[in-house]
């Protein structure tokens, strides 16, 4: 058994490219440090862009799952903010697919939302009431189609309860 005063700590990406199991085990001994940790987990990055396309996924998410939460906010920000060039294709697509993954999580939750201010205006311009718990429900809808059911049933519904009807 090694602690983490047994293993190096890799900041150097050449070093880190070439030893990537030894930049892997440093990130995860030293990754959450103040003083390098940002720069080991820069090197570890590194490290990944020479792995075996079969090897690279292995060691991220070892390392990932074995940091600690300061650590790992760094890591996802270092992935997610563009301030890291990705040299591997491996690095790229996850890269890639994380940002395109919370580009269309934003994309739908912004649709929502306008599919619930949309149905809010027309409940208003009808001059039906609506309740403190019904505004509640409608924005904090998600699901777009039933919103624009909603929408549509406020179009000719007699008050909001027949409109949030099931």
């Amino acid at each position: 058994m090694i602690g983490p005063e047994e293993v190096p700590v890799v900041t150097d990406p050449d070093r880190a490219r070439a030893q990537p199991e030894i930049s892997a085990l440093s990130a995860l001994a030293h990754g959450g440090r103040k003083d390098t940790g940002e720069d080991v987990l820069l090197a570890f990055a590194e490290s990944l862009c020479v792995l075996p396309a079969d090897r690279g996924p292995i060691y991220h998410d070892y390392v990932v799952d074995g940091l600690s939460k300061t650590a790992r906010a760094f890591w996802e920000t270092l992935m997610t903010t563009g301030t890291y060039t990705f040299k591997s294709e491996f690095a790229r697509y996850h890269h890639q697919s994380g940002y395109r993954e919370g580009e269309a999580k934003g994309e739908a939750k912004g649709e929502a939302r306008g599919e619930a201010n949309a149905m809010l205006a027309v409940l208003a311009t009808r001059g039906l009431d609506v309740t403190d718990e019904q505004r509640q429900r409608i924005t904090s809808c998600t699901d777009t189609d039933l919103l624009l059911r909603w929408t549509k049933r406020a179009v000719t519904a007699d008050s909001t309860d027949e409109v949030l009807a099931s």
